[in-house]
């Protein structure tokens, strides 16, 4: 065999080889579902700190997917805002996760608004493909237990969150 074929061959072999274990360690991930054990997370907040589900284990969380050039994602910033008023003092906690903004740009946008909930930035939309995010704003209610138990497509009005969470509670109280 000259050394060219010897070349060709090996080449040959591993290309087939790298398509075979592409094939093998490239599986989709599955996105989140309703009444699973709510998915990690993947995001940083604002100082660049690794924020995880089980950050929020034993409380009622709201996770807000937005983004900054999203029109409805703006205008449901104050919502949110007076959600996060009325609820804070029961231990309900709300993490607003930007999607493809800097954390400056985040910041800025929090500050305009007067934004005293989490904020994290999702800026290779790991957080948004395992929670199947497809249109913005999209909102999820994760239980105390870590449950993701509702999911809220759109911008949100006045109320609603209350109501999704008055309603999944009393189903959790039985």
């Amino acid at each position: 065999m000259s050394p060219s074929a010897g070349i060709r061959k090996l080449t040959s072999a591993v290309i087939l080889l790298c398509l075979v274990l592409s094939l093998i360690g490239c599986k989709p991930e599955q996105p989140a579902v309703i009444g699973a054990p709510a998915p990690d997370l993947g995001v940083l907040d604002l100082d660049g700190t690794a924020v995880n589900i089980s950050d929020f284990r034993g409380a009622y969380t709201v996770l807000n997917f937005w983004q900054g050039d999203c029109a409805p994602c703006l205008n449901e910033i104050p919502v949110l805002q007076a959600f996060h008023e009325r609820h804070r003092p029961d231990g309900v906690r709300l993490l607003a996760i930007n999607i493809g903004s800097s954390p400056r740009l985040v910041r800025d946008t929090a500050a305009e608004f007067g934004v005293t909930y989490e904020l994290a930035v999702d800026e290779l939309q790991v957080g948004a493909t395992r929670y199947g995010v497809a249109y913005f704003p999209t909102t999820f209610i994760v239980d105390d237990k870590g449950v993701l138990r509702a999911k809220i497509i759109g911008e949100l009005r006045d109320g609603v969150l209350d109501d999704r969470l008055a309603n999944l509670i009393a189903i959790a109280s039985g």
